[in-house]
């Protein structure tokens, strides 16, 4: 038995030993509407090697693994819809921005829904997006309205209080008419 022991931690020893693989953090950036260059290359002087441009990819979901600040700027390396890319400058990404609905419709004395549900994203300095449920995004209420900030990012929202939860909801209209619906 003393055997058995000794050679399951001597294995678990030669394991625990063995170089593991690093693997960089991935983010999702939000994409631009400029048309930029994705570059294969890039280096202290800048980026060189013209693969594509950003036009193709302004509806995709990019997410990036690493940057490298250059003398013209700072360059992330990019995957779109999961293949890998190239370096494009960070001046393309989405920066210091709150999306959110432009107002929200409550019943009155109804506490029951989250401020934060009416962001559709947030974005840092770097165009990464952070997520509105971490405590990070700051929501404020004054009056009647509700007041959003990251950072520089900030946005405002107008609550409009209902005592009828059905204002300006319209009856479905079947397209089919049915013999009792007259001539």
């Amino acid at each position: 038995m003393d055997k058995k022991l000794l050679c399951s931690l001597l294995l678990a020893a030669a394991f625990i030993g063995q170089a593991q693989t690093a693997q960089a953090a991935t983010v999702s950036k939000m994409p631009g509407t400029k048309n930029m260059g994705i570059y294969a290359k890039v280096t202290k002087k800048g980026a060189s090697k013209k693969v594509t441009t950003t036009k193709y990819f302004k509806y995709s979901k990019i997410q990036s693994t690493a940057s490298k600040k250059t003398k013209k700027g700072t360059y992330a390396y990019i995957y779109a819809n999961g293949r890998p890319l190239g370096w494009v400058s960070e001046k393309w990404f989405v920066r210091n921005k709150i999306s959110a609905a432009k107002q929200i419709y409550l019943v009155e004395d109804d506490n029951r829904f989250d401020y934060k549900d009416a962001i559709s994203y947030v974005t840092d300095a770097h165009g990464t997006m952070v997520d509105p449920a971490n405590g990070a995004v700051k929501a404020s209420l004054s009056g009647d309205k509700l007041n959003f900030t990251y950072g520089k990012a900030k946005t405002t929202v107008e609550l409009v209080k209902t005592a009828n939860p059905n204002r300006n909801l319209k009856p479905a209209v079947s397209a089919k008419k049915g013999p009792e619906e007259g001539p």
